[in-house]
């Protein structure tokens, strides 16, 4: 389920704590720049990325681009996956795959409590997670779509 423009909006807008999170090293380094794009030209290092190979971004970084094309290259094969969350209540996660997803949900847990929606885009899928559904994805990786009937009987269980 993708979500609507105004509900990613609404999601921005309201973020708490921006991260990026290595799935090889599980570290998740909080961002302190208006825009993910940002965090690892101002501060390579943090990254484990050398100054010379952000300097060709620092351009789009002075015109206000929230999203910059050569990062998403850079980071993205070294492990890096985007991260939000809003107020405690909502997880957004930008991964390439599933169980990528599954390890920042993991390490997310660990440092908020739980949230009430999780909104997971990986590859080219997404999905929206509902509160009965993320501790199972967290513990499976799964993600399991449970009937009205079947999300009442798992709550007796």
């Amino acid at each position: 389920m993708m979500l609507t423009f105004k509900e990613y909006v609404e999601l921005v807008e309201a973020v708490a704590a921006r991260y990026w999170f290595n799935t090889k090293t599980k570290k998740l380094v909080k961002i302190r720049a208006k825009y993910h794009d940002w965090e690892p030209v101002r501060n390579p290092e943090k990254f484990g990325l050398k100054p010379s190979q952000v300097v060709q971004f620092e351009a789009d970084v002075d015109r206000n681009r929230d999203t910059i094309g050569g990062i998403t290259k850079l980071m993205g094969p070294r492990g890096w996956v985007r991260v939000l969350v809003q107020n405690d209540t909502s997880w957004s996660i930008q991964s390439d795959t599933l169980p990528q997803a599954q390890d920042v949900a993991k390490a997310l847990s660990k440092k908020h409590k739980d949230p009430t929606r999780l909104f997971i885009d990986y590859g080219n899928k997404s999905a929206l997670l509902k509160v009965g559904q993320i501790n199972d994805f967290i513990k499976t990786g799964k993600i399991i779509q449970r009937t009205e009937i079947g999300a009442t009987m798992a709550m007796f269980r």
